[in-house]
């Protein structure tokens, strides 16, 4: 493992997607392999070294193949299982140019297609995911990317409670960096939910600034 993380080193070019292979193929097959990747802060050294590479749609690959325990093949997603390797893809996806950022984010909505709601759920919830940092991205990234945003967000509306309902609110109204399409997109994904009536009264009545006498 220490080897095949030398080999990533940015001026390994020619070495690094052989290099993560291999340290997917260890993370995959051992669960225990996971848990002392994770002790020793393996997804941040991930995160140094390939935050100074030229990144690639085929390193991303890798990453969801150990984002999901294996499942993921070029033809099928598979369900999102590390919420660790996750955050890492997206830490390191406003690095990429948007025509790859495009490519990253309909990877992740397959994903989280594919996953239980318990997955997405994880994925919702785990600090640096969820719906935060897809609000993140709505205010920094090219308008052009605002559809495929709302699609990753629409695979995690159903699990949509107050919470999530009040950040929402809150972006809408209150986010001056985010534009006015974005917000104009977002309020319409929330009328789709409560129009198919997956958002109860009692979630909107517990989030402020709702009147429904």
């Amino acid at each position: 493992m220490a080897l095949a993380l030398r080999l990533l080193a940015p001026r390994k070019t020619d070495t690094q997607v052989p290099a993560l292979r291999i340290v997917a193929g260890l993370l995959v097959r051992w669960a225990p392999n996971r848990h002392a990747f994770t002790e020793l802060q393996g997804y941040s050294v991930l995160l140094y070294l390939l935050s100074q590479s030229e990144l690639s749609f085929e390193i991303f690959e890798i990453l969801f193949e150990i984002a999901t325990h294996g499942e993921d093949t070029p033809s099928r997603r598979g369900s999102l299982k590390d919420p660790l390797c996750s955050l890492l893809i997206t830490d390191l996806l406003p690095l990429c140019a948007p025509p790859l950022q495009r490519k990253i984010l309909r990877a992740i909505e397959d994903s989280l297609l594919r996953s239980p709601a318990s997955a997405t759920r994880l994925w919702m919830e785990t600090p640096g995911l969820g719906l935060p940092i897809l609000l993140n991205f709505m205010r920094t990234m090219a308008s052009s990317l605002y559809t495929v945003l709302l699609a990753v967000l629409s695979q995690l509306a159903p699990l949509w409670g107050a919470q999530e309902l009040e950040q929402l609110c809150g972006f809408v109204i209150g986010d001056q960096q985010a534009a006015i399409e974005g917000k104009g997109q977002i309020l319409e994904l929330v009328n789709q939910r409560l129009s198919s009536r997956s958002i109860s009264v009692d979630v909107l009545r517990s989030v402020g600034g709702w009147d429904l006498a």
